[in-house]
């Protein structure tokens, strides 16, 4: 063995190969380390991926589901963050109780959504998850998505508020010029006839020389489940000066022959729903006039002072099936 300067260099090259080796292993173990953790990740993204679209899928299903039959999904027995439906497609799409399992490129994904009910600000009319008052015209629905994944069970989620807005429909009432004594229902919306009046000056529009009122026919929406009234506006001119006033009452009912309590902005009868002036709408509470097939409206008008009376040309309504 050879010496330099009377040492042996045996024992150090047997310490510097064993550290080479133990180096060598960790570089090796760092590379396989990531290479896995690189697989893991690219396997995550491409399920997660189907999993998202698996997702937005249902929630399209459900939104779907919603414009057509708006009370069938608010409708379901249980709604909360924990209650379990699927979407049946097999012939309609039905809101069916439980999960259901989708087979995508290999991995069987469980799928399901949550249905809610949603609270809005009674001043702002914003979502709030407390306090407020129940919007019976949104829903929060959640889908939830779960798979294997590596010996573990990985859940995505997606989250849409549902409106039954998506399909408003605009009444326009434009004539009054026919019999009174007309309860209907009615149709068609430029039916001339109504049910009664009083002190009050009709044709095509209607006006007051002082102050009355005018109640409609009934008005048929042709929907057996019902709509949500959403506003009421009303077009022509409310006079020069003077305090002059135009305001409604709307009653509803889930029979053509009523019974009929025409309420106001506070849901009783001493209440008005007053716009502020002509083309301007009037959102009616959320609490109120859900879910009725027939409506009715009440107009008043007040001339007080002014050198002109009002007069109404158009009274619009708005409300989604």
């Amino acid at each position: 063995m050879k010496r330099r300067g009377g040492a042996s260099f045996s024992g150090q090259s047997l310490v510097e190969l064993i550290i080479g080796i133990g180096i060598a292993a960790i570089v090796a173990g760092s590379v396989v380390g990531a290479l896995v953790l690189s697989v893991r990740t690219n396997k995550y993204s491409i399920e997660s991926k189907a999993a998202s679209s698996l997702g937005q899928e249902i929630l399209d299903q459900t939104k779907s589901l919603s414009e057509g039959d708006w009370v069938g999904l608010y409708s379901v027995s249980d709604k909360s963050a924990s209650s379990t439906y699927h979407i049946d497609s097999t012939s309609t799409l039905v809101i069916a109780t439980g999960t259901e399992e989708v087979l995508r490129d290999g991995i069987t994904y469980t799928r399901w959504i949550s249905i809610e009910n949603v609270n809005r600000s009674a001043t702002s009319g914003a979502i709030t998850l407390t306090g407020g008052s129940e919007d019976p015209s949104t829903q929060k629905v959640t889908t939830y998505i779960e798979w294997a994944f590596f010996g573990d069970t990985t859940r995505v989620s997606l989250t849409q508020y549902l409106t039954r807005w998506s399909r408003n429909t605009a009444t326009v009432f434009t004539d009054w010029s026919g019999s009174s004594g007309q309860d209907g229902p009615i149709t068609r919306p430029d039916s001339n006839y109504f049910t009664s009046s009083g002190d009050i000056n009709l044709s095509t529009t209607i006006q007051t020389g002082s102050s009355g009122y005018l109640i409609s026919s009934t008005f048929d929406t042709g929907y057996p489940d019902g709509m949500k009234i959403n506003a009421i506006l009303w077009q022509g001119a409310l006079g020069v000066g003077g305090t002059n006033s135009v305001k409604f009452q709307i009653a509803s009912s889930n029979s053509s022959g009523g019974p009929w309590t025409f309420i106001g902005s506070d849901g009783t009868s001493n209440t008005f729903y007053v716009p502020s002036g002509p083309g301007t709408s009037y959102p009616i509470p959320v609490g109120q006039h859900n879910n009725k097939r027939y409506f009715r409206y009440k107009v008043q008008l007040d001339k007080d002072g002014a050198s002109t009376s009002p007069v109404v040309e158009d009274i619009i309504i708005n409300w989604s099936p």
